[in-house]
């Protein structure tokens, strides 16, 4: 049976809608499990190891739970269409940085040049992301 083409709407508005929803569902979904982890890990910490591997569990875990949510604002703010995806993009990425840093120093890293490097990253995205604020307090 041949179908014609022509005849056949194709509608962008329910293809985002619907993409948007499964990706939506996708990062509330790694949020949910992400704290189960978190949950789960500082609880199994607390029982087993000593104050240190506890702090830098849930520090670490915390963290990462931040990423996320940070993640699901810039796609809900994207789908929504304000416009502000950038500045969650950054914020996010900070919130990696960092967390990396965290990580790095509790595991004893044993050169300071990583940490440089990702202190001057954290820098730059804190100045990108004044840069942004100021662009869209300009926009008000």
């Amino acid at each position: 049976m041949k179908v014609p083409f022509d005849k056949i709407k194709f509608d962008d508005k329910l293809l985002f809608k619907i993409i948007g929803i499964v990706v939506r569902a996708l990062v509330v979904f790694a949020i949910i499990v992400q704290i189960g982890i978190t949950i789960f890990f500082t609880a199994f910490a607390a029982i087993t190891v000593g104050v240190t591997a506890l702090v830098s569990t849930a520090i670490e875990d915390a963290l990462l739970i931040i990423v996320l949510l940070e993640i699901y604002l810039a796609i809900e703010d994207y789908l929504s269409g304000k416009g502000r995806t950038a500045s969650y993009v950054i914020d996010a990425s900070i919130s990696f940085v960092v967390r990396e840093i965290l990580i790095d120093v509790f595991n004893g890293i044993t050169t300071n040049s990583t940490l440089l490097v990702l202190a001057g990253i954290v820098a730059i995205l804190s100045f990108s992301r004044f840069l942004t604020s100021k662009a869209e307090s300009g926009k008000a």
